[in-house]
This record gives structure tokens, sequence and C-alpha cells, in this order.
């Protein structure tokens, strides 16, 4: 069996960081920020709602997916 580590650093980014680095962003709100990429995930902890981005020019980018 294959041992798979994960690197030291950080595996998750915040909604204040501007750059996408690490997969999902995640708050305990919906998204109040525009995009910088498309195709980028959000999780709404509290809610427990997904979006997902299909643009990168307001805040209207992200479009909710899925919700518990």
């Amino acid at each position: 069996m294959q041992e798979f580590k994960l690197p030291k650093e950080k595996q998750w980014q915040t909604q204040s960081e501007p750059i996408l680095k690490h997969g999902p962003l995640s708050g305990t709100t919906a998204p109040d920020f525009i995009p910088a990429a498309v195709g980028v995930v959000y999780v709404n902890t509290s809610a427990l709602v997904i979006y997902i981005s299909t643009g990168i020019s307001s805040i209207s980018d992200w479009r909710q997916i899925w919700a518990d």
C-alpha cells in the first residue's frame, strides 16, 4: 500500500486570500467577493451550501450548486 503524505502548508484558503492556491474556499456566509477564476468552489460551513464560480467579473458569478 502506498502512503500519501500531505504537504506541511495549509490545504485550504480563506476568502480573505486574493488568489486561489489550495482548493476550496470556505466561510460562514455566502461568498461576497469576486471569484479569482472560473470553477472555484466555495463552501458556506454554517448553512452547508456549496457554490461554484462561473465567471470572474462580479460577485454574481457565484452559483449555488448544493444545499443541505
